[in-house]
């Protein structure tokens, strides 16, 4: 039977940090289901992404800006769905706020590399550093970042030598490359 709660009680705002404890550590199957789920969402969106750049390309600006508006509407999609898989504390305010970084991550490596598989990878490198649940003082919001930032400058060496394995590899590496610096911090901090 559920237990009742005064209105007064269900507004009590619950810290972050209790939320994210209170939860336990994330398991492995449930971190790689994070993992597995937000690398599709992300080759799904990259789908859109090359496709918009192929149909401006061609001079069929309309199809070009509708792929563009299909992948900016999934990045909200794949955090969320990364946050609720891997129980974030807060997952929708999480998506919302690491939608913005993504989308300028995204624009800005795009504009300073001039081709977007550095700048996809920079933008949901960042996003799904903040997307993917940390334990406290056990996942270091900095290494994330520094991931992000190591696999972006590893696709534009790619793509400086061969740009169809790194337009194949950029979806592919930022997701799965948050999760790998967790599994290295947990092993330190073990250790």
């Amino acid at each position: 039977m559920r237990e009742r709660y005064s209105k007064k009680e269900k507004r009590r705002r619950i810290p972050r940090e209790e939320r994210v404890v209170a939860a336990g550590p994330i398991s492995r199957p449930r971190l790689w289901a994070a993992v597995g789920a937000g690398t599709f969402a992300s080759v799904t969106s990259f789908g859109f992404v090359a496709t918009a750049v192929v149909q401006a390309g061609d001079g069929n600006n309309r199809n070009a800006v509708l792929a563009a508006v299909a992948a900016a509407l999934l990045v909200p999609a794949l955090l969320l769905l990364v946050g609720l898989i891997s129980r974030a504390g807060t997952p929708w305010r999480t998506a919302t706020f690491a939608s913005v970084i993504v989308l300028a991550g995204f624009l800005g490596g795009s504009v300073i590399a001039r081709e977007p598989a550095t700048g996809f990878t920079l933008g949901v490198g960042l996003g799904s550093a903040w997307a993917l649940r940390a334990e406290p003082g056990l996942h270091l919001l900095k290494w994330r970042l520094w991931t992000a930032v190591g696999l972006t400058v590893y696709i534009k060496i790619v793509f400086l030598f061969s740009p169809a394995l790194a337009i194949v590899a950029a979806p592919l590496v930022p997701v799965v490359g948050t999760a790998v610096i967790d599994m290295v911090t947990e092993r330190r901090a073990a250790t």
